[in-house]
């Protein structure tokens, strides 16, 4: 259940989805943006079709769900491009929504740190694979 004093407010995507009758893609939109479980997402729509106010915080700015996406795989600079094209602002208020939201979700920092280090961990893989083909090359070459 969600706290009576939050305040969450359904982004303009989720909305448009309602609207389009497609309460799935909603539910998806208002999780991923808000790290609620199914049954809060369910309340927080059901809320919204009744036309009652929302009783959810919302400390946060909301940034679309390309952006949460793309700092869910590590990328900060992907996630400021989303939001300036979704929200057709400039650079620096981008990024300012940017790192509020990541300051304001530390599940998202988690996560992008997570997906930081599997990047470079396959980075890693491809320059051990290089190294050791240069060595045969080089080897192979002298002989």
């Amino acid at each position: 259940m969600l706290m009576s004093t939050q305040k969450i407010e359904l982004s303009r995507e989720t909305i448009e989805a309602l609207q389009k009758g497609n309460k799935v893609a909603a539910v998806k939109s208002i999780r991923l943006t808000h790290n609620v479980s199914l049954d809060q997402a369910m309340e927080m729509i059901g809320q919204h079709e009744l036309g009652e106010p929302d009783r959810h915080a919302h400390a946060t700015t909301t940034i679309p769900t390309q952006a949460i996406v793309a700092l869910q795989q590590g990328s900060k600079i992907d996630a400021i491009k989303a939001v300036r094209e979704a929200q057709r602002t400039d650079l620096k208020t981008a990024k300012a929504l940017v790192e509020e939201y990541i300051a304001t979700n530390p599940h998202i920092a988690s996560t992008m740190q997570a997906a930081n280090a599997a990047q470079l961990k396959r980075i890693f893989r491809w320059l051990i694979v290089i190294g050791v083909a240069f060595s045969i090359a080089y080897i192979a070459g002298n002989h």
